[in-house]
């Protein structure tokens, strides 16, 4: 057993996938829920922007933007670009660089980003974190302390003096990009009267209040191509696929449409939502949620803990870990039906019900054979040569049963027979090694040379052992 797991760590390693715990190895084939991000994990995490709004929509990012927007985006973050282009930093912060650097005509006196960051001094910077949902700066423009806030839709309107047709507009905007299944961030700006040191509470407050809405930006990114495929074969194997992120609830819906997740009476919540409710009645309502929006670590956490307490084995997948699970059986390698079989719970013991009759029934075969060879010699097997004889076909036996082995459910074993070249070798070895000792070993093992006849014969009689199996797996499929 040990060695077994030694080697799908060595599989999984070349997948890139890096396991710490030996047991990994054995209780990722027991997986029964996956809770994923969705950024960089479902999708590409090729942020680009395709929209944005100042006063009012620009499909087209050639078209000039406000200075105010522009600005906080130069100046309100903490990416860079490479030389190349390539992103430095917060994928979606990237993106807003990339959209201010595509277009001269919209830059300040023609100045790239890094430019225009370098005319501005940066007084002070309250990072982004996934419970705020907002980032803010506060810059020197013009001599004055200005402080830039951008983040979460919601989160940035609510900080902002907008009348009531003004915000239901901007929000009807959002949305409708929203359910494009792209991520929208919004800014907003207010000229300071004084810098003063906004660390307090009461301070952090009032400087994120009565902010002038800048507009916002529209960012795509598509699903990876191979998810459609690998969130199918999940379903068809009985893995729950459960989204946990960072986006708000209509991004986060679009994407799980995409995907059929929320077929079959699913659902999508918000973070908030699940937070007021105790961990019974939340327990009784995650089977049917599929997506859980705005999420943060913490959320991600109960989540996690209330699933494994209801008896599921969970994966929790993010950035870095993109590949679908790879789900491993011994030395044998991965077959493209594998994800068509549920996942084995974690309390079920390795001899199922199953498959001890059918060990039961196949050694009661080889056993009866053997006897009746012994009994009967139905073979005809002449006295000096019984004892090698029988030697011989217990070992052939062992040979042909080590191939039922290797399909532990009802599936036949001719449809993956030749793939797994390691077991076909290690066989191959055995039966030359089997020959060697008796044509030639006899002094060492009191054994005697067999002819070619004879060893055709028992050949053919421990062979019967697979079709006797596959007879009975074809009972199964068709009683089952």
């Amino acid at each position: 057993m040990a060695v077994s797991l030694s080697i799908n760590i060595i599989k999984l390693s070349k997948q890139n996938a890096l396991v710490k715990k030996m047991i990994a190895s054995e209780t990722i084939g027991c997986i029964n829920v996956i809770c994923s991000d969705k950024t960089g994990t479902l999708t590409e995490n090729k942020m680009t922007v395709r929209a944005f709004y100042d006063t009012a929509v620009h499909e087209d990012i050639s078209e000039p933007a406000s200075p105010a927007l522009l600005h906080n985006i130069c100046l309100n973050t903490m990416a860079e670009l490479g030389e190349d282009g390539g992103f430095l930093g917060n994928p979606s912060e990237c993106a807003m660089l990339a959209f201010y650097n595509s277009a001269q005509a919209r830059n300040f006196g023609g100045r790239t980003y890094s430019q225009e960051r370098s005319a501005h001094k940066i007084l002070s910077a309250f990072p982004f974190s996934s419970e705020l949902k907002h980032m803010t700066t506060i810059c020197e423009l013009d001599g004055k302390p200005v402080v830039y806030v951008k983040g979460s839709p919601e989160c940035v309107l609510a900080m902002c003096t907008l009348d009531g047709d003004k915000q239901r507009n901007v929000e009807e905007q959002m949305r409708r990009f929203e359910a494009r299944a792209m991520r929208v961030i919004a800014f907003a700006h207010k000229d300071l009267p004084r810098l003063e040191n906004y660390e307090a509470e009461t301070a952090h407050r009032a400087l994120e209040s009565g902010l002038t809405f800048d507009g916002f930006v529209a960012i795509s990114d598509p699903l990876r191509g191979e998810v459609y495929d690998a969130v199918r074969s999940c379903r068809e194997a009985g893995v729950a696929l459960k989204i946990l992120t960072g986006d708000n609830i209509v991004t986060a819906a679009a994407i799980a449409n995409e995907l059929h997740l929320l077929d079959g009476g699913a659902c999508a919540v918000e973070a908030a939502e699940i937070a007021e409710m105790s961990d019974v009645e939340l327990s009784k309502r995650l089977p049917k949620i599929s997506v859980i929006a705005r999420s943060t670590p913490a959320t991600k956490m109960r989540v996690v803990n209330l699933l494994k307490a209801q008896g599921n084995t969970v994966a929790m997948t993010g950035d870095g870990i993109n590949d679908a699970p790879a789900l491993t059986l011994g030395l044998e390698p991965n077959y493209a039906d594998l994800m068509k079989r549920k996942p084995t719970s974690r309390n079920e013991s390795i001899i199922t019900k199953p498959m001890l009759l059918r060990i039961a029934v196949t050694g009661l075969y080889m056993s009866a054979v053997f006897l009746g060879q012994y009994v009967f010699n139905f073979l005809g097997v002449p006295e000096p040569q019984m004892s090698t004889a029988l030697f011989t076909l217990f070992v052939l036996f062992q040979l042909f049963n080590s191939f039922n082995c290797r399909e532990l459910h009802r599936e036949s074993i001719f449809t993956h027979l030749l793939k797994n070249k390691l077991m076909l070798s290690v066989v191959g070895c055995t039966f030359v090694l089997q020959v060697l000792i008796i044509q030639f070993a006899g002094a060492f093992f009191g054994t005697v040379p067999l002819d070619l006849a004879l060893w055709l014969k028992l050949f053919a009689v421990a062979s019967s052992v697979v079709i006797f199996s596959e007879l009975i797996k074809w009972i199964g499929r068709m009683v089952w």
